[in-house]
C-alpha cells in the first residue's frame, strides 16, 4: 500500500511539515528521516485511523504504504 500524509493542525484547516514516508524497509543509501520516514504497517494504520493522513494509497506490486507527514 502507498500513502501520502500531511499533519493537520487541530482546530483549523492549516497543514504543517510536509514529509514523505513509507512502510517498506529503507534501501541501501537511503537515510531514515531524510529520504523518507520509515514506519511499520501497524503505525501507518494508527495514523490513518487517527485522521493524520491527508492522502493515502497502495503500491500494488509490493503492498507498501506511502504517506506525507
Amino acid at each position: 500500500m502507498s500513502a501520502v500524509v500531511l499533519k493537520k493542525q487541530p482546530g483549523n484547516n492549516s497543514i504543517s511539515g510536509q514529509r514523505f514516508g513509507t512502510t517498506r524497509p529503507h534501501k541501501e543509501g537511503e537515510v531514515p528521516g531524510v529520504d523518507y520516514i520509515f514506519i511499520t504497517v501497524e503505525d501507518f494504520m494508527e495514523l490513518e485511523k487517527s485522521g493524520a493522513l491527508l492522502e493515502s494509497g497502495t503500491y500494488e506490486a509490493k503492498r507498501e504504504r506511502r504517506y506525507i507527514v
